[in-house]
């Protein structure tokens, strides 16, 4: 998965976990957890879990 993730735009994808890397246009909500993991809302309305390692990743998507 680290050598998809590095061939992959970070302005277009983003990483979740270790086996989940999503586009970012189909993100329609990020709902923060008290212990710094996201459930993540698509477009189609599926729930994926974030986890702590990838949160970075997330939290720069709330700044933007």
């Amino acid at each position: 998965m680290d050598g998809i993730e590095h061939k992959l735009n970070p302005q277009i994808f983003v990483r979740l976990r270790r086996s989940t890397i999503v586009r970012i246009e189909q993100i329609k909500e990020l709902h923060p957890l008290f212990n710094g993991e996201f459930v993540v809302v698509l477009k189609d309305d599926t729930k994926l879990s974030s986890s702590r390692r990838y949160r970075q990743n997330l939290a720069a998507l709330l700044k933007s």
